[in-house]
């Protein structure tokens, strides 16, 4: 188990302690998952990298002889070859790399890229180790139910990363209310310092969406929160806890642009499914681990 940190917090560029880190796997990564990694390089000055990986278990599957590739109709099946998948990955990776180079550009946010062949938990951790321990790791496909196994792997096991960034399949904006889902009145500190870069950059308002007793965390809030601040909006959702559907349904209807939540919560939990999750969040998720 993973100790927890303090402070989420990512590296500046040339503080040579971190940075965002975007993995890679396909060749056209999601356009909201890049575009949130560069809101967070912003939002901390930080730098981008992105790590294409050659999954190696997948390459060594395929110097089995009953290895083929299968059409998208179902209807060709042909010998697949490490070979023939190394040339289609490296393919993939020029496509990701330039796709995200060019949204870096217009982003004015100092890109670098590199390909890696290991297990993607591996690679990452060797990344994240190289510059560490101040990296957010944002995956750049849409994450679906059958991922959870890996990302959980990941939440468990990451060193040198102080959180993860993720959306799921039905994404469609990162424009709109920061949005807290606060669990415990502990980490409430910790998620609005996020909250409030995240924020700043993106010129939007925080909404703090309460999961436990509305009346415990609004005295809370009111203590944690210096200066009579009055720009933070406290929206209750206790009613929805213990209904993960319920719960993205209520959070849906406050449109945020990105949500803010902790590993091992109720957004992700760690011994049930993630469906809601991935067919129904439309906007990224900031996992604080």
């Amino acid at each position: 188990m993973i100790a927890q940190v303090d402070v989420v917090h990512v590296a500046e560029a040339g503080e040579n302690r971190g940075r965002v880190v975007l993995r890679l796997g396909s060749a056209a990564p999601d356009r909201f998952a890049v575009a949130a990694a560069l809101v967070i390089a912003r939002a901390y000055q930080a730098e981008l990298e992105s790590v294409f990986i050659e999954d190696q278990q997948l390459i060594d599957l395929c110097s089995h002889p009953e290895a083929a590739e299968i059409s998208l109709n179902g209807r060709e099946r042909r010998r697949l070859s490490p070979v023939t998948l190394m040339r289609q990955l490296s393919y993939a990776a020029r496509q990701a790399e330039r796709r995200v180079a060019e949204m870096a550009q217009r982003a004015e946010i100092t890109y670098r890229a590199r390909t890696m062949r290991d297990e993607p938990t591996h690679a990452l951790n060797r990344v994240c180790a190289e510059a560490g321990p101040w990296n957010v790791v944002v995956f750049g496909d849409p994450v679906r139910a059958r991922d959870r196994p890996a990302v959980q792997r990941l939440l468990d096991e990451m060193v040198g990363a102080t959180g993860l960034l993720l959306v799921g399949t039905a994404v469609r904006r990162i424009q709109g209310p920061v949005t807290l889902l606060v669990e415990d009145v502990d980490r409430l500190p910790l998620m609005l310092r996020v909250a409030e870069r995240i924020a700043l950059e993106s010129n939007a308002p925080i909404i703090a969406a309460l999961a436990a007793s509305a009346e415990d965390l609004t005295a809370t809030l009111a203590e944690q929160v210096s200066g009579g601040r009055t720009d933070i909006q406290l929206v209750s959702l206790a009613k929805s806890r213990g209904h993960s559907g319920a719960l993205f349904e209520a959070l849906r209807r406050q449109r945020p642009g990105f949500l803010i939540g902790q590993a091992g919560g109720i957004l992700l939990p760690a011994d049930q499914g993630w469906q809601d999750f991935a067919r129904a969040l439309e906007c990224p998720l900031f996992v604080i681990r």
